[in-house]
């Protein structure tokens, strides 16, 4: 699976759309891969990871995955 259909496969919802109304703030969420946790990450962070020039590390279990392997993303709305 090339980089770019494996991006697409991430499981990406929205703030306030749906079950996802308990994520409040203008931050974005992540769950991490390994332990399922969740923490904040900032809008900038979120673009590259998705662009592959980062990755994600959990501050739960140290865990280090990229955008695609999250266990969930929750992100706020591009205006």
């Amino acid at each position: 699976m090339s980089k770019a259909n494996k991006q697409n496969t991430a499981n990406v919802k929205y703030l306030g759309v749906g079950h996802w109304r308990e994520k409040r703030g203008t931050v974005n969420w992540v769950s991490c891969a390994a332990c399922g946790d969740w923490f904040h990450v900032e809008a900038r962070l979120t673009v590259e990871a998705e662009a592959g020039r980062a990755h994600f590390q959990c501050p739960h279990c140290q865990h280090e995955f990229e955008f695609a392997d999250a266990r969930e993303l929750v992100l706020v709305p591009s205006s």
